[in-house]
């Protein structure tokens, strides 16, 4: 019985002690089935990719921080307070594009009016091989990215206050490297032209303000103090000639000449200074820098009539000395108008622009000539025919018009339902028209009709899209033809015929502008304007060519057909030779 007794001991003392050691938590097992409660390998280091450039070979190398993983804890994880098994960490991604501060900065403010916007051009001329992207900023917004020797321009921007950051590519406003303050004031042309190197950038400011002869003598307050120099006085240009002026941007450079050969010689003083503006005749020109008998840079340049260079002479960032970068302005570019009246007025209307009578008593299906104007913002009002105009009567027709530079146009009066006119502006591109082709355009002025549809019988035709009242649609090229046209109703059960133009001849070398009044009795107007041809372009089968200038080019045709594709089907290329001006261009298939 004792004996039994210290066996049941003996058992139970075992028990207690394998109980124990399993409360003590010993394994003597290494492999375990279980998944652990916290993590117990390392995460691998993850780089995402760029929204937009990829890795850039500008932006630094940037090595892993010890920043450990932070966030919320999944529910059903419960981390040990002495758990020690490493954490991921954290690779800071190169910056893309702008770095969008906490309150993000406005947009830059879009002024239309040419009466009171400011133009602006941005110039990277930065001579740092190691920065071949430089970023712009304006008032905190990104407005582009550019390589050196490109170019920003803003042509319609609000005048006000601002200030210029320069960031390296692919960095953003917490790597400026240069901040410039300046002002625009309503009306003024500036250049900024950025140069240096990394270490050392600095912003160089030039005016052409081409308005008027008064705007010309405004300087622009910038807080560098730098004078900003007039340029570009377009009373004194005669017809055929170019002026140009030479900005020496190259930083603590001794001062140059920029020639011509003996045709016309530019002086350039000390760094940041900028010529005369001088006079030379429109053309092509070899033109080299020199100081002494050292020749720094030499380029090729064509100049047009009636527009105004800024050379800008800087260093070199790929080892030569120094480079050109050429910035035009036009000056005083025109417009060409002429007002058609399609609207019923039993007496006809006066036109007057800028407070000036142009056409007086204008009927029903009445063109004006064609006038000249400076392509810039002009009052336009529109009186009954023989009202006196001094504010006792009111106007049918009363706006402010931009006129865009070097087109044509044709502004259609039109009757409106509360016995007022309206006007379509249709724009026209003067340029030569192919040498055996026309363009067309059409104009909608029939008030019943919300859309017209436009078709040409018996003519194979892409199709026209239909136009709606009071729009015109974009010009066409054609090949010169004889042809009629029908005008119909696209939201009519049965296509009501709106309008037709019998068959006529639509000849090469002429601009043409239809309009379409709706009324049955009367053919839609035919507007015309000559605009000559081009002898290198032609209209083919296949589209538009383009011709070599001399015959004996044009007979020597070098053609070879590579076959790229994957799946291995044969391809032939079919081009339509032209021969002769009258004959059909010759089908060649290689």
């Amino acid at each position: 019985m004792r004996r039994l007794t210290w066996l049941a001991l003996l058992a139970t003392t075992l028990v207690l002690l394998a109980l124990v050691l399993a409360a003590c938590g010993g394994d003597g097992d290494d492999t375990d089935d279980t998944a652990p409660s916290g993590p117990s390998q390392p995460n691998e280091t993850l780089i995402l990719p760029t929204a937009e450039e990829g890795r850039r070979p500008d932006w630094p190398t940037y090595e892993p921080t010890s920043t450990p993983r932070t966030g919320a804890v999944r529910p059903t994880e419960t981390p040990r307070a002495a758990d020690t098994s490493p954490s991921a960490t954290l690779v800071p991604v190169p910056p893309v594009g702008t770095l969008e501060p906490n309150t993000p900065a406005p947009d830059l403010a879009i002024d239309a009016d040419p009466r009171t916007q400011a133009q602006l051009r941005i110039v990277n001329a930065i001579s740092d091989p190691s920065m071949a992207f430089a970023k712009m900023f304006l008032n905190g917004r990104l407005v582009d990215s550019i390589e050196s020797g490109d170019i920003i321009e803003l042509t319609q921007i609000a005048a006000g206050d601002f200030v210029l950051q320069v960031t390296p590519g692919g960095r953003g406003l917490e790597a400026t490297l240069h901040t410039y303050d300046f002002s625009l004031a309503p009306s003024e042309n500036v250049i900024l032209v950025v140069t240096g190197d990394q270490e050392d950038l600095r912003v160089l400011a030039y005016q052409q303000d081409l308005l008027s002869p008064d705007a010309l003598d405004v300087d622009i307050p910038l807080t560098s103090g730098v004078t900003i120099q007039p340029a570009g006085n377009t009373a004194s240009r005669a017809s055929g000639v170019s002026q140009v002026a030479v900005m020496n941007a190259v930083p603590d450079s001794a001062p140059f000449e920029l020639s011509a050969g003996d045709e016309w010689t530019l002086e350039a003083n000390d760094f940041g200074t900028t010529s005369d503006l001088q006079d030379v005749p429109a053309g092509d020109y070899i033109v080299t820098a020199k100081r002494g008998e050292t020749q720094l840079v030499t380029d090729d340049i064509s100049l047009e009539e009636d527009v105004a260079y800024l050379l800008v002479v800087a260093a070199n960032p790929e080892g030569t000395p120094f480079r050109l970068i050429t910035v035009d302005t036009p000056l005083n570019p025109e417009t060409v108008v002429r007002f058609t009246s399609t609207a019923l007025l039993p007496d006809g209307v006066d036109i007057y622009i800028d407070d000036e009578l142009v056409a007086e008593n204008l009927g029903y299906r009445s063109s004006t000539i064609w006038m000249t104007y400076p392509s810039f913002v002009h009052d336009v009002r529109v009186m009954p025919a023989g009202a006196p105009d001094d504010g006792q009567v009111e106007p049918l027709y009363e706006r402010t018009l931009n006129l865009a530079p070097e087109v044509g146009l044709e502004l259609v009066l039109y009757d409106r339902t509360d016995d007022q006119v309206d006007l379509v502006m249709a724009t026209a591109d003067l340029s030569p028209t192919p040498r055996n082709g026309f363009a067309i355009r059409f104009v909608n002025t029939s008030l019943a009709r919300s859309r017209v549809a436009i078709s040409s019988p018996g003519r194979e035709q892409s199709g026209i899209p239909a136009i709606g009242f009071s729009a015109a649609s974009e010009p066409r090229i054609e090949s010169a033809n004889t042809s009629a046209y029908s005008f119909t109703d696209p939201d009519s059960a049965f296509g009501d015929t709106v309008d037709r133009l019998e068959e006529r001849a639509w000849e090469a070398g002429y601009v043409y502008t239809v309009v379409v009044t709706g009324y049955p009795l009367e053919e839609p107007m035919v507007l015309e304007r000559a605009v000559g041809i081009s002898e290198t372009t032609l209209i083919g089968e296949s589209g538009l060519v383009t011709l070599d200038d001399t015959p004996a080019e044009r007979d020597t045709l070098d053609v070879r057909v590579v076959n790229a594709l994957a799946d291995g089907r044969q391809v032939s290329l079919v081009i339509d030779v032209p021969t002769s001006e009258d004959a059909e261009p010759e089908r060649r298939e290689l």
